[in-house]
């Protein structure tokens, strides 16, 4: 090979690039977030993927799955083209954290299942916690490679397959779903094709650099923030997650010291930097360098553009950069965006004939609901806005569903011919011979520019992850004797430039009124502890009240307008507040003062549990909360964001690092503050700060929880 254009699959492109450009750091991938820089060469990254794929070749046949549980970092991008290397494909999911492992365990067993995966990559933690709970379980399951215990020797034994560029890559399973996972076939073909579209779309160049916390399990993050970087020959610097997550200024910090061009994630990364950006953090920026600030993943908020362009303009960051886009994983990644030279467009439309799905240009004033541009399509792919009903294209300015159809989009689902021949394989008389993806999506075009109005699916999407309405009803149906089941709705409507998560749910007719109060904390608490999201409304009707279609299926829709215009009979509600003003953090500052001094440990724990208090109350929503040193953490309904604030706040005050995962978890607040005043005063008689090792603090924690697992399997085994 001596070119990129010779290339015809993704390994080939790993071993040129490796040839070509052996001491070339690709990936720079930041442990802490911020200072402590790991690179990867080229070469090593080489060396590392054919380590990797000879033990795979060793145990699995090419074309077998193999399923991909990492931490973000380096170790996954390794094991993920070390699949490729083997000619085995790759199934990325999300890893397991011991505080949620027993409930993701259900959701990683369906996809494995569905894949027909016969062997994990993991790394040596992932494999010790999981394997034993997968063969408790389940009486058995996937053989585990920890891939941190394979010596780079194993790469003398690899044997170069023969992979095309129409065999399969990896399987990219869609997020949310527990019960009917689906795994979007994507082959060689289709990733260098969306790679080549996004290289041109997003003007990528020599000295392009991209920045990307986003995470690497699902399109955005895997396409985008890993493949797109080694195929444009450029760099990136990756930094997990949960570091964006726990001080959201580090990724600008990052794009300004290493002069990002390109950069982005969903709206509510955009809103977060907003929110917590200083005075200090303003002087200290320059983001002059960032070029293609793409925003996407979830639905895009003008206001928010507005906002981000203005507020940090001080910092050199042009307006022009804003970059909208479009895409899923069912297309490779990118579906449309503009050209390098656009600026992105914001049109105020009518509201009522949105309504009335027409899309009508008017001033700026009362009744005007401003959208945002999301491009054209890619070159030789072709965009249709089609009537879901006629199935006939929509004339310009008519909302109809998205199709689209060109050689980014997907070969379907993997093992699933019916639904892939319903959503893959509509036709359109004018375009003869052409297959057209269904997106799901609504939404209109309007001087060349694709406007995306809501799902015509059910799908719930809230920053940037997906929940499946049927999931979430189905895991409250038997958290309350009083909850009717099969008589839920689950949707989200926008709060404050946000998706937020609401549930309607009807009430057996013989439920005490005093116990409603009850059946609402039970739901919170069942949602937030099993799919880490928090619920905005829950709203109880009476039996018989939810809107059914004659054959007797929950209409979703109108049951979301009728709570919108208050017509739902309801007997019992909640609604978590977003207009309360926080009394911040001032009595905090104070109580963590007279800490310092407190030697009795009894008068500790009871400050800590105030501070703890103090710190929930000045979380969005709960400044009225009713909160007890006995109330969790899962009845409010905390989130991952949330959560991360609440982390960052208890290590500012008091200098301990509490894990977020062990927020995550739901415990009572007089547990947090017991964690917090062991880590902080230990029985030995020392005292921890935030910058000790995390693994070594949380041992006995960690342990505690296993403890309880097994004891549960057991119980649950003779049961």
């Amino acid at each position: 090979m001596t070119s990129l254009s010779s290339v015809s699959t993704f390994l080939d492109l790993l071993r040129w690039r490796a040839q070509e450009k052996p001491d070339h750091a690709t990936y720079l991938y930041l442990e802490d977030g911020e200072h402590r820089e790991v690179p990867l060469t080229n070469h090593e990254l080489d060396i590392k993927a054919r380590a990797i794929a000879a033990k795979l070749q060793s145990l699995v046949k090419s074309g077998d799955r193999a399923l991909l549980l990492f931490p973000a970092g380096l170790s996954y991008l390794t094991a993920f083209y070390g699949c490729m290397y083997a000619g085995v494909v790759a199934v990325p999911a999300y890893p397991p954290n011991r505080a949620s492992l027993q409930k993701n365990l259900p959701r990683l067993m369906s996809i494995i299942e569905d894949a027909q995966a016969s062997v994990v990559l993991c790394n040596t933690d992932i494999h010790g916690m999981a394997a034993s709970l997968f063969e408790n379980q389940y009486g058995g399951g996937p053989h585990f490679i920890p891939t941190d215990q394979l010596s780079d020797e194993w790469a003398y034994d690899w044997t170069e397959p023969h992979v095309k560029a129409d065999d399969i890559a990896f399987l990219q399973y869609t997020s949310g779903s527990t019960g009917q996972p689906k795994g979007v076939i994507l082959n060689h073909h289709n990733i260098l094709d969306n790679s080549e579209r996004i290289s041109r779309r997003f003007g990528i160049h020599a000295n392009s650099v991209v920045v990307s916390w986003l995470p690497p399990y699902h399109d955005m993050g895997l396409i985008g923030g890993l493949l797109q970087p080694l195929y444009s020959g450029i760099r990136v610097i990756l930094m997990s997650p949960f570091s964006f997550l726990r001080k959201p200024m580090r990724w600008l910090r990052t794009i300004s010291q290493y002069g990002a061009t390109c950069s982005g994630g969903p709206n509510f990364a955009y809103e977060l930097c907003l929110q917590k950006a200083t005075e200090k953090d303003l002087a200290m920026l320059d983001l002059s360098s960032w070029e293609s600030a793409f925003n996407g993943a979830e639905p895009i908020s003008s206001q928010t553009l507005d906002r981000f362009a203005d507020a940090f303009s001080i910092c050199g960051f042009q307006r022009d950069a804003l970059y909208p886009v479009y895409g899923m994983a069912e297309a490779t990644l990118m579906v449309t965006g503009g050209d390098p030279e656009d600026s992105h467009a914001a049109v105020p439309f009518d509201e009522e004939k949105l309504e009335e799905h027409r899309a009508i240009r008017c001033d700026r004033v009362n009744g005007h609901r401003t959208l945002v541009g999301c491009g054209h399509a890619l070159e030789e792919h072709v965009l249709e806005v089609v009537d879901p009903q006629s199935e006939a294209p929509c004339p310009n300015g008519n909302i109809g569903e998205i199709w689209v159809s060109g050689p980014s989009i997907a070969q379907g689902y993997f093992n699933q011919e019916a639904l892939t021949e319903r959503v893959f394989g509509a036709e359109l008389g004018a375009y003869p011979g052409r297959k057209f993806l269904r997106t799901g999506d609504l939404g209109f075009l309007f001087e060349d520019q694709l406007y995306v109005t809501g799902r015509l699916k059910d799908l719930i999407i809230i920053r940037g992850r997906n929940y499946y309405p049927h999931d979430l009803e189905r895991t409250v149906e038997y958290c309350h004797p009083a909850i009717r089941p099969g008589c839920a709705a689950a949707f989200s409507i926008e709060v404050d430039r946000e998706e937020q998560l609401v549930l309607v749910q009807e009430i057996q007719r013989k439920c005490d009124p005093a116990e409603l109060p009850r059946v609402i904390e039970h739901i919170r608490r069942t949602i937030s502890e099993q799919f880490e999201v928090r619920t905005y409304a829950i709203a109880l009707i009476r039996q018989g009240t939810i809107p059914k279609t004659s054959s007797g299926k929950i209409r979703r829709s109108f049951t979301r307008h009728l709570f919108l215009e208050d017509k739902l009979e309801v007997i019992g509600k909640d609604v978590l507040q977003s207009d309360e003003v926080s009394h911040g953090y001032a009595e905090c500052e104070e109580l963590a003062a007279k800490l310092r001094d407190e030697l009795d440990p009894i008068v500790r724990r009871a400050q800590l549990i105030r501070i703890v208090t103090e710190i929930l109350r000045a979380q969005p929503g709960l400044g009225k909360a009713k909160i007890t040193p006995h109330t969790s953490l899962s009845t409010l309904g905390i989130d991952s964001v949330m959560a991360t604030e609440m982390a960052n706040q208890i290590e500012n005050f008091l200098n301990v690092d509490l894990q977020v995962v062990m927020l995550l978890e739901g415990p009572k607040v007089a547990d947090i503050a017991e964690e917090i005043q062991n880590l902080k005063w230990p029985p030995d008689g020392g005292m921890m700060n935030a910058h000790q090792d995390a693994p070594d603090r949380y041992a006995s924690l960690f342990a505690r929880k296993e403890r309880g697992t097994r004891r549960r399997l057991r119980q649950r085994a003779l049961s």
